[in-house]
Order: structure tokens, then sequence, then C-alpha cells
């Protein structure tokens, strides 16, 4: 971790647990979905992104702040 969280309740507090919404359709598919979405649409920079974020001062660490790096957690539908 970047900033020095690791292993620290500071990096467990900043987890947020909140409802995203449902898919229909079974487990599996649902899953499956689900690991397409991210796969196509986060970006391959993503580390790179918060280390120069992170560098720059500038990392906004509020739950919820990638979303719009892949477009939501759950694909439209």
């Amino acid at each position: 971790m970047f900033d020095g969280s690791a292993g620290t309740d500071d990096y467990l507090m900043a987890w947020d647990w909140r409802e995203a919404g449902e898919l229909a359709g079974d487990a599996s598919a649902v899953s499956q979905k689900i690991a397409d979405h991210l796969n196509t649409n986060f970006p391959q920079d993503y580390v790179a992104r918060i280390r120069d974020s992170q560098r720059a001062g500038d990392r906004d660490i509020s739950p919820g702040s990638l979303d719009d790096w892949s477009g939501g957690v759950l694909p439209v539908g």
C-alpha cells in the first residue's frame, strides 16, 4: 500500500460496504458478467494511476472513488 496503511486499522476502516444493486441470473452467469465487465473496462494502468495520484498528493481515498474508472462495479442490465 502506497499510503502505508497495509496491516493497520486505517486500511480496514477505508473499506465500505454499500448496496450496489442486483443482476438477474444464476450466480455463475452473474459473476462471469461482472468479471467480464471489470476486465474489459478497468484500466490496465490501475496501479500506476494509484501510485501517481498518491505521489502527487491528490489521491481520492473515499469509498467508490474508483468506480468511474470502470463504469461502476456492476454492469448495466
